[in-house]
């Protein structure tokens, strides 16, 4: 990536990355650092009884986490909407934390307990919370940008990493061309430890243009290089 494309990047990406970046790490280190510290101070414990203490443990850091998630979110939306002149009602928050998901997360991961012991399992826990975080922040940017489509509003995916898959490159050439979840296509395509963030844009903001249109090429021949076997 070019120099001007990280000005770009640190100016308006960057906070929104540092800040969920915070957020899922602050998720994943307060459930694996409890569900861990429970079984080990139950050592006699079962797995069903190691099961249901991560549930509640997860039940209210993940709800916690997912809530601050998308009120940053919408924050930012507010903010990226006065710096591209758009005069839009205020974000709107969009929480996708689901009571039911804890249980399928703690049943399926338990299985670690038996193959991998109780540090794998606490681990996964804190995954599932880090997971959530991102996916609230980047739900609440989509929702608010279908919400305001017809006033000129749009996203775009950008990675902000040294390494990106091909799949996220391909989405992230096309620019702030989407407007919801379906014009993105596998929008929801965000994989583990991926570096893409959802970033508003608005019709007369040219920031994220200028992002684009300077980091394309690099995209492109990123993207060719893959596609012949040369690139990682």
């Amino acid at each position: 990536m070019s120099l001007q494309y990280w000005a770009i990047l640190s100016k308006v990406v960057m906070p929104n990355a540092i800040a969920s970046t915070r957020n899922g790490d602050g998720a994943a280190s307060a459930v694996e650092q409890r569900v861990l510290g429970w079984c080990r101070s139950h050592e006699g414990a079962s797995v069903a009884e190691k099961r249901e203490a991560a549930k509640l443990i997860m039940e209210g850091f993940v709800q916690a986490y997912d809530d601050k998630a998308a009120e940053f979110a919408s924050q930012w939306c507010d903010y990226r909407a006065e710096q591209g002149g758009a005069r839009l009602k205020q974000a709107v928050t969009m929480k996708v934390y689901e009571p039911g998901s804890v249980d399928d997360v703690a049943r399926y991961q338990a299985k670690k307990l038996a193959k991998e012991g109780d540090a794998a399992f606490a681990r996964a826990c804190g995954e599932f919370a880090r997971n959530v975080s991102f996916r609230s922040l980047n739900e609440t940017i989509v929702a608010n940008v279908g919400r305001d489509r017809d006033r000129g509003a749009m996203f775009a995916r950008v990675p902000t990493g040294i390494e990106t898959c091909t799949f996220c490159l391909m989405l992230a050439s096309r620019g702030a061309v989407y407007h919801s979840r379906k014009t993105a296509g596998e929008f929801k395509h965000f994989h583990r430890n991926c570096d893409c963030k959802v970033v508003p844009s608005f019709e007369d903001d040219g920031t994220i243009k200028n992002l684009h249109v300077i980091h394309s090429d690099g995209i492109i021949e990123t993207l060719n290089k893959k596609d012949a076997g040369l690139g990682s």
